[in-house]
């Protein structure tokens, strides 16, 4: 049996691989060195991060702002988040997701993934201060879902799919249930 979570969309191209070059291995002998090599690999293996600032020039103005997501009150909102907020926490930063039924607190990596389970959801954060103003990528990591969240200075945040989920947008739904 085999499993795969992924963002992407050349989902041929994937089978593709796995036709030609992961199911051929099953049928030889193992190889101890070949095995070293790949855990090696694998242990030092990193996803990339924007190049963000880790804080704002001037952090008191976004500190517990309430950024109004944009299209939150649309027919079909991009997700369930209703609002974004920012809390200085220590040296770093939270990312907060409002949804209907409150807060998921997420701790932002701003030189690398800081994992954390808001209510019971697992994510991936990353993010800082660009251009645009605040960035983060929220990696719903049961599943293959990235949630994009950016706030304006203006006090408007928007959100928007890698890859679309298939059914709910709910934030809250994107984890391995049971």
């Amino acid at each position: 049996m085999l499993a795969v979570t992924t963002e992407s969309t050349a989902t041929q191209d994937l089978l593709q691989a796995v036709w030609s070059l992961l199911l051929p291995a099953f049928d030889r002998e193992t190889d101890a060195a070949a095995d070293v090599r790949l855990a090696s690999r694998l242990a030092s293996a990193r996803l990339a991060t924007p190049a963000l600032a880790p804080h704002p020039r001037d952090p008191a103005s976004w500190s517990d702002v309430v950024f109004s997501v944009a299209d939150a009150d649309a027919a079909q909102p991009t997700s369930s988040v209703r609002e974004v907020r920012l809390r200085p926490d220590g040296e770093g930063w939270v990312l907060v997701l409002v949804d209907a039924l409150g807060e998921l607190a997420c701790p932002v990596g701003a030189d690398g993934w800081t994992v954390s389970e808001p209510e019971g959801v697992p994510v991936g954060v990353t993010g800082g201060w660009g251009d645009a103003g605040f960035e983060a990528e929220v990696a719903f990591i049961e599943t293959p879902h990235t949630l994009r969240v950016v706030c304006a200075p203006s006090g408007a945040a928007t959100t928007s799919w890698v890859t679309e989920p298939l059914g709910s947008h709910d934030v809250r739904s994107l984890r391995r249930l049971g």
